[in-house]
């Protein structure tokens, strides 16, 4: 199966062997892939569904993010995407999964999704600086990582603490962060580290990568403004150019829209919001096509999510699965943000 995941993947998408090798080397797993047969047993459609935590409202729950959904030109168009979904949708749930999440790599694929129950929630802010005009405190010291042999332990720490700070963040454990830096220094990026005046801990981390017309940084976290700053001067210099683009956390509607997120598990989900909401009172009456299962009246009050007769001491508001992903995800102090996803 393996082999024809990704006989299709080399199809349908432009990668290069190199990257196409280490993927499949480092992020498939078979008991995570779906294939589509057609009538004469040949494979034309499949995708990965590839776990990640993810903070939600100061919890920590389970995901599923699509990955490699491809079908051949020939079998487009006639629905075998959607059933594959569908069937992901399924699986997922079967193991415990509250939301899914993907980054659609056209902007038409939006709609698409969106009529499979995803919203467009995933944000980031981005900012442009420019070499001369970031201004770094006597002391600080910077860090630059071109290789796996300088990726530690202490900087691992440091970049999962600071994601775990973030509202609603999709998180990498260890070893997907090996895969991410690894594939950063394929692409002649490199990882660039604050440490503060007078003290040997770090500050900040960056992930920058060159582009034609500066560098880029995909995600970073600091401490503070001034470590931000120093930071930005560090990547400038470490990339060897004028000006980056820093992509940020956004706050709340503003930013970009990076990616999406779909609910798989109502029940969770509703019962982890009520908890972390003990003040909100409401309830709705779901409608999920895909997932049935999630179909139904729930209703929140006082910390609890109640089901059946205590529903109708409350108004109900219709809501598609898709606008109740949007609902439970929003009004944080940040916009949910994912990124370094190898897409």
């Amino acid at each position: 199966m393996k082999e024809e995941v990704m006989s299709l993947w080399k199809t349908c998408f432009h990668d290069t062997d190199e990257f196409v090798r280490f993927y499949f080397e480092r992020k498939y797993k078979e008991e995570n892939a779906l294939l589509w047969r057609d009538e004469r047993g040949k494979a034309v459609s499949a995708l990965q569904m590839l776990p990640y935590p993810m903070t939600f409202w100061g919890e920590v729950v389970d995901t599923s993010y699509i990955s490699g959904a491809c079908t051949l030109p020939e079998a487009r168009s006639q629905g075998i995407m959607r059933r594959l979904l569908t069937e992901s949708f399924r699986k997922m749930r079967e193991r415990g999964v509250a939301f899914t999440t993907l980054i659609p790599q056209e902007a038409w694929l939006y709609g698409y999704y969106a009529r499979l129950g995803y919203a467009p929630v995933f944000r980031f802010a981005e900012e442009r600086y420019v070499s001369g005009e970031c201004r770094v405190d006597a002391g600080v010291r910077m860090e630059v990582v071109e290789s796996a042999d300088g990726v530690t332990e202490e900087l691992f720490a440091y970049f999962s603490r600071k994601a775990g700070e973030r509202d609603c963040c999709v998180l990498h454990p260890r070893e997907d962060f090996c895969a991410v830096v690894e594939d950063l220094f394929a692409g002649g990026g490199k990882l660039v580290a604050t440490r503060g005046a007078g003290t040997e801990l770090l500050t900040g981390l960056a992930f920058a990568v060159p582009e034609q017309e500066g560098g880029l940084v995909t995600d970073w976290t600091y401490d503070s403004p001034e470590a931000k700053e120093a930071l930005a001067a560090g990547t400038l210099a470490a990339l060897g150019v004028g000006e980056t683009q820093c992509r940020s956390v956004a706050c709340g509607e503003a930013g970009e829209v990076r990616g999406m997120a779909r609910v798989i598990d109502a029940e969770q989900v509703l019962r982890l919001y009520a908890r972390k909401h003990v003040e909100e009172e409401f309830a709705v009456r779901l409608t999920d096509e895909q997932l049935p299962v999630n179909s139904g009246t729930y209703a929140v009050r006082g910390g609890a999510l109640l089901r059946g007769e205590a529903v109708r001491t409350l108004p109900v508001v219709e809501m598609t699965i898709g606008e109740l992903t949007r609902m439970v995800t929003s009004g944080g102090k940040n916009a949910p943000f994912m990124a370094l996803m190898l897409d």
